[in-house]
């Protein structure tokens, strides 16, 4: 499972909206949109600042293989 998907997953899960979470980590709507679609990739940057906005550690949605 990518890293967006499990991103992805974490936000159904505990019933969070994109817009919500897009807004909170200061990343434009259409691009957050864009990756949890798997339309691009997710930059590192963008995943630190996701993490920050849902107070979870990146390894959360690290692959562990």
């Amino acid at each position: 499972m990518s890293v967006c998907e499990k991103v992805r997953k974490y936000l159904d899960e505990n019933k969070l909206s994109r817009k919500e979470v897009a807004e909170r980590a200061n990343i434009p709507c259409r691009a957050f949109y864009s990756m949890m679609v798997g339309e691009r990739n997710m930059y590192p940057e963008e995943l630190r600042a996701i993490c920050l906005a849902l107070k979870v550690r990146a390894e959360v949605f690290m692959e562990t293989e």
